[in-house]
């Protein structure tokens, strides 16, 4: 088996016998001996059988299988003006050369067209640049008849976008944007910071998107969801006073109130009110499945305190000293359990304290105007309304110095030290240094503190947490936490 191919037009032809091949079956054209190609085609396949495929393939609109069929051919035979027409046809998604003619746009800047002039007959050329010229009229008649229908019409068209322009850029947006001022006034700030977000960069929506959220927030904090509110601070960054508020606020959440530690024990508040807790169970201190309706809760050493919704609380553990006597306690808005006594907050800001008072650690009954409270080993924090600090009980190391502190949001004592956060984000400590846990003057950006037997633990504004003291049991290991 052998191919022959036409010197005139390349063309070819599987033959059995190239001297027996004189006329080209394409083009007409006579061909002498010197001018056929002998062609092994075992390994490249029956030619005239791939150009059928590809062409059946064309009428079946199996474009890229086509395609395949006629690059097959062109791998053993690169001038093959046949491949590159039925190539040409599956580009432009047609099945016959003849639809060609109907294509919208000319296609002579196609690769496999300029192949098709380069090795094709003079038949197939001109056929093919008769299309061309055609299409490239009938465009152009179609243009000059849509310029004939668009010039009447250009000044009307010019004042129709103008004013399109003027309602989609300037009317539209001033309706809404009226209509969300109207909203902000009315309190309506969800749907009013809906508008402005879709207004965009139209005057100053970016800013009145922050400016509404702010007073989001202050709605919220006004109605005592101290959450939702610190949420809005979080994602304001810093606009206007938030990292302050978000400071002042944080403590008064159900963040800080959701887990808390004893000394061998854990004790979690879950979302339904109810409480689970885990470890050393020896006085009791873990038999909290009963409880529910529960807000708020405090674990220290070997007793568990739980505030309910409605200002009572409940107890259990180790009562050696009478800790877990809160059995009459009403109006409560806060609780902190120490080592051997329990304090409760009153919402008059008064204080009620029971357990062991040996170091004068329960001696709160003259305190009033406190707004937050923290107990530890033996000794009682209060944080008061116009941000002075109160101390009473142990002060062996200087734990309970704190009257010369101001401006503070928040409060935690330690074992034998006690952390103060002030509104600018910095923090202050007094106590027990051993291990170097009041080493704290170089925070900042910090909106929320706690205390721990030997070490400090401060929470920043971006979410990442900074912790100095002892760091025996990698306690202090928290470089790498992102709480936000």
């Amino acid at each position: 088996m052998a191919l022959f191919k036409c010197s005139k037009c390349g063309g070819t032809k599987e033959v059995d016998d190239l001297s027996k091949v004189t006329f080209c079956t394409h083009c007409g054209a006579k061909n002498d001996a010197a001018e056929r190609i002998n062609i092994n085609i075992g390994v490249a396949g029956n030619s005239s059988a791939l150009l059928d495929r590809g062409f059946m393939a064309l009428e079946d609109k199996e474009w890229e299988k086509a395609d395949g069929f006629f690059e097959q051919i062109l791998n053993f035979d690169a001038k093959c003006s046949e491949a590159y027409l039925g190539k040409l046809l599956a580009e432009l998604k047609v099945s016959k050369k003849e639809e060609l003619l109907n294509q919208s746009k000319p296609f002579d800047s196609s690769a496999n067209y300029q192949k098709i002039i380069r090795f094709g007959n003079d038949v197939l050329k001109s056929e093919l640049e008769g299309y061309i010229s055609v299409i490239k009229e009938r465009k152009k008649q179609k243009h000059k008849k849509r310029k004939k229908i668009i010039i009447p019409l250009t000044s009307f068209v010019a004042l129709l976008i103008v004013f399109v322009s003027l309602i989609n850029t300037l009317i539209i947006p001033s309706v809404k944007y009226n209509k969300a001022e109207k909203l902000v006034s009315q309190n309506k700030y969800d749907e009013a910071i809906e508008i402005y977000v879709e207004l965009d960069s139209f005057k100053d929506s970016g800013e009145k998107i922050l400016e509404t959220r702010y007073k989001k927030a202050e709605e919220l904090i006004s109605q005592g969801k101290y959450d939702g509110a610190i949420e809005i601070y979080i994602e304001l960054d810093g606009f206007k006073d938030s990292t302050t508020l978000m400071r002042k606020y944080y403590p008064k959440t159900s963040f800080i109130n959701k887990i808390s530690a004893g000394s061998g024990h854990t004790v979690g508040l879950k979302s339904d009110g109810t409480i689970v807790a885990v470890g050393l169970n020896s006085y009791g201190q873990c038999n909290v499945s009963g409880w529910d309706d529960i807000v708020a809760i405090s674990a220290r050493y070997w007793h568990t305190v739980g505030l309910k919704s409605d200002g009572t609380i409940v107890a259990v553990g180790l009562n050696s000293y009478g800790q877990c006597n809160v059995s009459g306690w009403d109006d409560i808005v806060a609780i902190s359990a120490g080592s051997s006594h329990t304090v409760g907050l009153k919402s008059d800001g008064t204080i009620v304290a029971v357990g062991s008072n040996r170091i004068g650690q329960c001696d709160v009954s003259g305190w009033d105007d406190i707004v937050a409270i923290s107990a530890r080993f033996w000794h009682t924090v209060g944080l008061k309304s116009d941000g002075t600090v109160v101390a009473v009980g142990d002060n062996e190391y200087g734990q309970c110095n704190v009257t010369g502190w101001d401006d503070i949001v928040a409060i935690s004592a330690g074992n034998g030290h006690t952390v103060g956060l002030k509104s600018d984000g910095t923090i202050v400590a007094v106590g027990l240094n051993s291990y170097g846990q009041c080493n704290v003057s170089g925070w900042d950006d910090i909106v929320a503190i706690s205390a721990g037997g030997g070490h400090t633990v401060g929470l920043k504004s971006d979410g990442t947490v900074v912790a100095v003291g002892w760091n025996n049991d990698g306690q202090c290991d928290v470089s790498g936490w992102d709480l936000f």
